[in-house]
Order: C-alpha cells, then structure tokens, then sequence
C-alpha cells in the first residue's frame, strides 16, 4: 500500500540503520555507567529528571510526591515563586537511595 505524502522521505541502508542504533545503545550505556557510578554531574545539583533518572522514577513523581516526603533530602530552592527550580546534592540521593535499600 502506497501512502501520499508531501514530506520527502529519507531512505537509509540497513547498515546506516545498525550503525545509529550502536551508536544510541553506546552512547545510553556511558551515560547510565556514568550516573551509577556517581561521576555524572558530580560537582553539580541534580534536577528532578536526574533525580528521577537515577532512582528510576518519573520526574514528576519526584516533583510532586517525594520532594514532601519527610526524611528525603531537601532541594535547594533557586529563585521565588512558583517558578523556583528546585535542585538536589547527588550525594544526597544516594545515601537517602542507600538508606531506602536497607530498610526494606
């Protein structure tokens, strides 16, 4: 089946395709094995993504759920308002992610 289209289509070889998808699974591995072994924005505040990222939740979650749970490590506010980003030590998270392995 023929589908109309306006949009020009970009055709790629089988060994393009390979060659992308090695390079995205690489390129996933050294930012996973970077944030495992803490040396990933070691000197800089996390975000809720990367706070997320690392204990393999949503964001959103992290946002609006455990950011208020007593006893998880308190963000850094920067700014005022509603618009205030808020931001966490790594090291925190991870001891507090450590903590929360050995309680269960």
């Amino acid at each position: 089946m023929a589908y109309a289209t306006t949009e020009p289509m970009a055709l790629i070889t089988r060994a393009e395709l390979e060659e992308m998808i090695r390079r995205a699974a690489h390129a996933a591995a050294a930012e996973t094995a970077k944030i495992l072994s803490g040396s990933a924005n070691n000197d800089q505040l996390w975000d809720a993504e990367e706070v997320g990222r690392y204990l393999n939740v949503a964001a959103s979650t992290v946002r609006n759920r455990w950011a208020y749970r007593p006893g998880f490590p308190e963000a850094r506010i920067m700014g005022k308002g509603p618009k205030a980003m808020r931001r966490w030590i790594p090291e925190d998270i991870r001891k507090w992610a450590e903590m929360q392995k050995r309680s269960i």
